[in-house]
Order: C-alpha cells, then sequence, then structure tokens
C-alpha cells in the first residue's frame, strides 16, 4: 500500500457511519449472547461495564461533527477512537475468559477499520498495539493457551490485516478515480454552460476506453442534436448516389 493514499472526505464520513453502526451491532450481539444465552461463568459486572461504556463512546462519536472536525483534527479523533476499542475489547477478553475467550475475534473488527482508513503507518502501529495488548492479557489473566497458539492468533490476525488492506486499496483507487471523472465532467459541463445532469456525456469512461483499445474520444458539444441532424442526411446522401448509379447512360 503506497504511503500516498489520502481518503477523501465522503469515505471518510461513510467510513465512520459503518464504524457506529458496527459498534452498535457488536454492543447489542454481545449483551444478547452472553447475558442471555451464556451458562458458562464469566465477570458479568465487567462486560456490563465495557459494553456500556463502548455503546455510550458510540453515541458520542457519533453525535461529533466529522465534517467540520476532518478539516483540522478528525484522523487524531479517529486514532483515538481506534486505541479506545482495542483497550476495550481487551478488558473484555479478560472479562470473559482471557485466553478461552471467544471475543479475541473482535480484534478482526478494529483491525478491518484501521486498515481501510488509516495510512500504512498508523495501521502498523495500530496492529501493533493490538498484539501488546492481547498479549498483556495473557500474562494478567495466567496465560491459558500455549505459546504457540498465541503466535498462531497474532499471525492470523497480521494475514487479515494484509487482506484486508489490498482490498480496501483496490477499492479506494476505484473510488476515487470515479470521483476524479465526475468531478472533471462537471467543472467541463461548466465549462460549457451546462450542468453536469443535462449534460451530453460519454458511455464509456476514459479508463475503459484505454483498456479496451478504444481511442479517448470526446463528445461533440452539440451532442445528440447533431447526430438527429446528420442521420437522415446521411441516409438521404446515399440513397441518391444509389440512384445516380443506377440510372442508365443517355443515348448521343
Amino acid at each position: 500500500m503506497g504511503l500516498e493514499r489520502v481518503p477523501s472526505l465522503p469515505f471518510l464520513l461513510r467510513q465512520v457511519r459503518v464504524g457506529v453502526v458496527a459498534t452498535g451491532l457488536t454492543v447489542a450481539a454481545l449483551g444478547v449472547s452472553y447475558f442471555v444465552f451464556e451458562r458458562a461463568p464469566f465477570h458479568r459486572v465487567g462486560l456490563a461495564l465495557v459494553l456500556v461504556i463502548v455503546a455510550a463512546g458510540g453515541a458520542c462519536i457519533a453525535a461529533l461533527p466529522w465534517a467540520r472536525l476532518f478539516e483540522t483534527t478528525g484522523m487524531r479523533f479517529l486514532y483515538v477512537w481506534s486505541v479506545a476499542d482495542i483497550v476495550l475489547i481487551s478488558f473484555a477478553v479478560a472479562a470473559t475468559g482471557g485466553g478461552r475467550s471467544d471475543l479475541f475475534l473482535l480484534y478482526t473488527l478494529t483491525t478491518f477499520f484501521f486498515v481501510a482508513s488509516y495510512p500504512p503507518i498508523a495501521q502498523l502501529a495500530l496492529l501493533i498495539f493490538t498484539a501488546a495488548s492481547y498479549t498483556a492479557v495473557m500474562t494478567l489473566t495466567g496465560w491459558q493457551i500455549t505459546a504457540g497458539a498465541l503466535v498462531a492468533r497474532l499471525s492470523i490476525l497480521a494475514v487479515l490485516a494484509y487482506l484486508a488492506g489490498y482490498l480496501s486499496k483496490e477499492l479506494l483507487d476505484r473510488v476515487q478515480s470515479g470521483e476524479l471523472y465526475a468531478d472533471a465532467r462537471d467543472v467541463r459541463d461548466r465549462h460549457r454552460g451546462r450542468g453536469p445532469v443535462h449534460g451530453w456525456s460519454d458511455p464509456v469512461r476514459p479508463s475503459q476506453q484505454a483498456r479496451r483499445g478504444l481511442p479517448n474520444q470526446r463528445p461533440h458539444p452539440e451532442g445528440p442534436r447533431l447526430a438527429r441532424r446528420q442521420g437522415p442526411r446521411r441516409h438521404r446522401v446515399g440513397r441518391s448516389r444509389r440512384r445516380r448509379t443506377r440510372s442508365p447512360a443517355r443515348p448521343r
């Protein structure tokens, strides 16, 4: 992933909205699964406190003016949000059995989020912080798994981060190329005195023309009106030529 990748503002706003929705769904799923169906012993007060903090934090995140924050310190708020989520997941893992807890899978959610939203340096830092947090939980809860199992879990998390990073890079490149093409088309239409909706645009984008080996043709300013005027004219010219060739020669 290139260091030059900078997500656009609409992309970041969508990421925040998806993160808030995912947070709410996770809190609801954990509350139902552990406090309704779980029969094994776990630290109920600790898990309940974690879920309340996560729900309150998600509500605060949803209420922030992100469009204005991204003009100044919005990315720092996102970094703090990710760090706080990783810490809360570590407390939830400790409250539900440590090494025996299935909540280790929650680290994949935060990993997918920061890999899809942050630059590579921040991704690497948060991935290392995730591994350190889980290792600290294993140390504090008595190492209920082997060292090999710990390495395997963290390695799988790193591989998932790599796959998510590749897919998010491809998706972000396509989104940004589409936005750049739309912006260029709007500027061209405004320069010609037409709006971006009612303008005459190419049915095939320049990138698709290059892949198909087609020349990069630009639309004529007259658009479909020119095509309507020229179509019958070519038909009439062709018909007159056929008549002229079929007419017999006059005798001298």
